[in-house]
């Protein structure tokens, strides 16, 4: 099921556009009158937010210069033609539906130097550094402990959660009906739980502890500084603390670090 405007209201908008482009300057408040008719068709065009946002932007533009001046004149450039022209050719035919469905393929632009690149092999992880890479996330198998392996646990998981499913994609989902993918507070949550449990103080000890615990533990455990950076996907030592809760790197050397943990783990354990 779809929304589309009336026949009326659509010529409306574009009679308009039409006078609007025939034009080169005009009164801010003429301006924001027309991006006032766009922006309240955006819920029956489907694209109307890419089309009516830089005429906003340029409508706010002027009334900066102008010092919030609405009757001061602003002038009306090739670009602010192109998008109305949009309007006009697209306003009558275009509608949106009612219902979203999700996504079969998320694309996802990847950091670079050059501002080109993509990435569709999962989804943001965090915001890293010009010109490196968002690699996949290696889980290494920890055969000593099948209890502290996480492929297992992994596995398991997912065999047991495969019939509740459905059409989410997700990793964790929720133990209740309908069983839709949890939120980065929940994951918190539960975290902060398995933390209480184990009997650390959560007043002191928050989910990112975990990060640095686990740094610390590496360092400890003999594991060279450089290893320990260029598996969190650190660059300078300086950021060891401050984002010690970046996402791990795909990288050979993380599969010794993750393993000498849980070797180091082990041994204090016996």
């Amino acid at each position: 099921m779809t929304v589309k405007l009336t026949s009326e209201k659509a010529k409306t908008i574009v009679v308009m556009c039409k006078m609007f482009v025939k034009k080169w300057k005009t009164t801010i408040r003429e301006f924001a009158k027309l991006v006032g008719k766009l922006v309240a068709s955006e819920p029956a065009v489907q694209y109307a937010n890419f089309y009516v946002k830089p005429l906003e932007q340029k409508k706010d533009k002027a009334l900066k210069i102008n010092k919030g001046n609405y009757d001061a004149i602003m002038y009306l450039d090739c670009e602010i033609h192109k998008h109305l022209i949009w309007w006009i050719n697209n306003i009558e035919k275009s509608s949106k539906p009612i219902l979203t469905i999700e996504p079969s393929m998320i694309l996802q632009s990847d950091s670079s130097k050059t501002g080109w690149g993509g990435l569709i092999k999962h989804p943001k992880l965090a915001l890293a550094e010009t010109g490196s890479h968002l690699s996949d996330i290696h889980l290494p198998a920890y055969n000593k402990d099948k209890s502290l392996c996480v492929v297992d646990i992994y596995n398991e998981y997912i065999k047991r959660t495969k019939s509740l499913r459905g059409q989410y994609t997700k990793l964790f989902i929720m133990t209740m009906k309908p069983h839709k993918p949890v939120s980065k507070n929940t994951i918190s949550r539960w975290i902060k739980l398995t933390m209480k449990l184990a009997g650390l103080d959560t007043n002191l000890f928050k989910p990112h502890s975990v990060r640095s615990a686990s740094t610390s533990s590496a360092k400890k455990a003999g594991i060279s500084i450089d290893v320990i950076m260029k598996s969190a996907g650190w660059k300078k030592e300086s950021t060891f603390r401050k984002f010690y809760d970046k996402p791990i790197v795909d990288n050979n050397t993380n599969k010794g670090l993750s393993k000498k943990l849980l070797d180091n783990y082990l041994s204090h354990d016996q």
